[in-house]
């Protein structure tokens, strides 16, 4: 498309989709620094966190770039893997973003376990903040309430993000868990 060969419109695009978890992340630590952070010791570890994010959402679909199959052979191996697809399928451009799916899921799992427990800190320490507030009166009950429910959306936003990956990178180690249970159960 565009002249832009395919390994690199992959490797943007799964780049991209790691940018919105990482400006999801820096929504929440934004708001936690904006709030509650200022002229604590998180100043510290602020900018070089956003930094490790920011740059690891790019560098994490390296390998999957670096392994970029050739489409030729890569498709030959595909075929002959999966069940024979139907010619509504086929009459259409199959392109192939990888056949070792290791160098996709492994650095997508070790992504989304960083984001995860980002987001884990940074909302234990708004829920702790808000609370410490609350003890002390500082702030209304409707700025209060506002608080949690901004809270609570981002997390609803963030949680359903995770489940989603986790979910499509779980099915496939999911299947192949099952295939050995069933294989060792029957032997």
């Amino acid at each position: 498309m565009l002249g832009i060969s395919l390994r690199y419109q992959c490797t943007l695009f799964a780049a991209i989709i790691w940018s919105v978890l990482v400006a999801t992340v820096t929504v929440f630590e934004n708001r936690y620094n904006l709030i509650y952070g200022r002229g604590t010791s998180w100043a510290k570890f602020r900018y070089p966190l956003l930094a490790a994010n920011w740059i690891s959402a790019f560098a994490y679909p390296l390998p999957a770039f670096l392994a970029f199959p050739e489409q030729t052979e890569a498709l030959k191996i595909v075929m002959t893997t999966l069940p024979p697809l139907p010619d509504y399928i086929l009459k259409h451009q199959i392109d192939v973003y990888m056949t070792d799916l290791h160098y996709f899921i492994i650095p997508m799992i070790i992504m989304t376990g960083i984001l995860a427990t980002e987001m884990a800190v940074i909302g234990k320490l708004m829920h702790s903040a808000t609370h410490s507030v609350a003890k002390k009166c500082r702030m209304s009950q409707k700025t209060m309430a506002l608080q949690k429910a901004i809270l609570r959306g981002l997390l609803i936003q963030v949680l359903n993000i995770f489940y989603i990956f986790e979910f499509l990178i779980f099915q496939k180690f999911k299947v192949e868990f099952l295939n050995v249970f069933v294989s060792f159960w029957s032997t």
